[in-house]
């Protein structure tokens, strides 16, 4: 067994006239987040996390913004296709960690319901939580266009039992199984 990491990290910049979804949701606001897709950047950091734990690239490699990816993509369609072809070189998410950081919107009402959408995609809990920078900084400064998210994930590296995601440790937090029908070279190293 072999418990692995990735990190996700995504900045989009604001739009006007274009919705705003975060983590899978919608929030009521003139201005969205600028994108081939949704713009959701904390789905498409798990995406790049999950990618990036089971050694699968990122989230432009996989989804190009390109004529090959629907323009106007949910983010959830793309974090579900991701996370199959994650479960079919025979990794499982076990838990994820999304961070928003930015000054606006505030998200602390809605966290919640983020990370059940989010939980219910990947087969294992996901926490979205949100930090502020400090006012001017070079990083983010308030006001700022950007809007970063990171997540971080832990991946086991076996396929889930049966691939029906029903068995697991919850003490170790790692999905039992074996890897007998993955080809060799998809094969965890």
């Amino acid at each position: 067994m072999s418990l692995r990491v990735g990190l996700g990290v995504d900045a989009h910049a604001f739009a006007d006239g274009v919705p705003l979804v975060l983590g899978g949701v919608t929030f009521d606001s003139p201005r969205g987040l600028a994108g081939h897709s949704d713009g959701d950047v904390i789905t498409h950091a798990l995406i790049d996390a999950v990618l990036g734990a089971a050694g699968l690239g990122d989230i432009g490699s996989l989804f190009p913004s390109d004529g090959s990816t629907p323009l106007g993509v949910s983010s959830l369609d793309l974090l579900r296709d991701a996370v199959a072809q994650v479960r079919g070189v025979g990794y499982a998410v076990v838990n994820a960690d999304c961070i928003l950081i930015g000054e606006q919107p505030r998200i602390a009402d809605r966290r919640v319901e983020m990370g059940e959408v989010l939980s219910a995609l990947v087969g294992a809990p996901v926490n979205v939580r949100a930090t502020t920078t400090a006012s001017g900084s070079p990083v983010e400064a308030k006001g700022s266009r950007r809007r970063r998210s990171r997540s971080s994930n832990g991946l086991e590296a076996r396929p889930l039992r049966g691939r029906s995601g029903s068995a697991g440790d919850p003490v170790r937090g790692v999905v039992p199984g074996d890897v007998s029908g993955v080809p060799a070279e998809q094969r965890p190293g």
